[in-house]
């Protein structure tokens, strides 16, 4: 969760899947709520986990026999949105990290 917090504050775009020709924005990620559909997934704020991992909380009905079935029939679109963005993190996370870096060697404080 840490890691999406500082790529929306420097780098907001790469939470997004844009379309190239009509720039319409098809799939985002968020962070404050918690919602998954076709065009987003949304993490609520806290995380319960040790790792401070962003997780979410999906009803499923009492009837549903298989429920890892159910979540791929209800979420895999918002899934595999979700994993293509993830899998450009690293990267984008890096290049923040050298950006604020140079910023940073830049900066003389005088006392």
């Amino acid at each position: 969760m840490a890691d999406w917090e500082v790529v929306k504050k420097y780098r907001p775009q790469a939470l997004k899947i844009v379309d190239e020709e009509s720039k319409e924005e098809l799939f985002g990620i968020g962070i404050g709520s918690n919602n998954i559909n076709n065009y987003g997934v949304s993490f609520g704020d806290v995380s319960n986990d040790e790792l401070k991992l962003a997780a979410m909380t999906m009803l499923i009905p009492a009837d549903v026999e298989n429920a890892a079935e159910y979540v791929a029939d209800k979420a895999g679109r918002a899934v595999i949105n979700l994993n293509k963005i993830e899998e450009d993190l690293f990267y984008v996370l890096e290049e923040i990290k050298a950006e604020k870096k140079k910023v940073a060697d830049n900066i003389t404080i005088i006392i």
